[in-house]
């Protein structure tokens, strides 16, 4: 409900003082244009009405983060007896198909967080990443594990860029 009210694809801080749009030419805000819009490509800020709340949450989320890393190094024997893997496909497992997609996605993440409405990526990466670490727990064999864990570090990617931005603005 916080995040809600806190980030549109307007929301961006500017360090300049606001600037409303009149018939295609900008200028600072004076008293007697206070009646006018601002023009939907021009930068508004919006503040939280409580941004400690917003905080908590990005730390609740990074906490989450770091806990789904370290599930399968917890499980590491239990998986490779009941998949029969050996050490080296573990370490593929819980090293290699995480950081594949997790750096190389956090990029496009990062420029859509950019351009886009940052709680939404946020949640959407939240989403994937929590509903395929459910999915771990239902793998039948090595490789779909694998491939489920990839999708976990795209998913844990949209946790990185878009809360650090999201923080900065709230937090100027």
């Amino acid at each position: 409900m916080i995040a809600a009210c806190i980030d549109s694809p307007r929301s961006r801080v500017d360090s300049n003082p606001p600037m409303l749009a009149t018939a295609g030419a900008s200028h600072a805000a004076k008293p007697e244009d206070q009646d006018l819009q601002p023009s939907d490509t021009e930068p508004v800020m919006i503040r939280a009405a409580h941004p400690r709340h917003v905080l908590v949450l990005m730390a609740c989320l990074t906490a989450l983060n770091v806990m789904d890393r370290q599930l399968l190094s917890v499980l590491i024997d239990p998986i490779k007896r009941e998949f029969g893997v050996s050490d080296g496909a573990m370490g593929l497992l819980t090293g290699t198909a995480f950081a594949l997609l997790h750096g190389t996605a956090g990029i496009p993440i990062a420029v859509a967080a950019d351009r886009g409405v940052r709680r939404s990526i946020i949640a959407l990466g939240l989403a994937v990443w929590s509903g395929l670490t459910f999915l771990t727990g239902f793998a039948r064999s090595y490789a779909e594990i694998f491939a489920i864990r990839v999708g976990v570090g795209v998913g844990e990617a949209a946790g990185g860029a878009p809360a650090q931005s999201l923080l900065s603005d709230t937090f100027p």
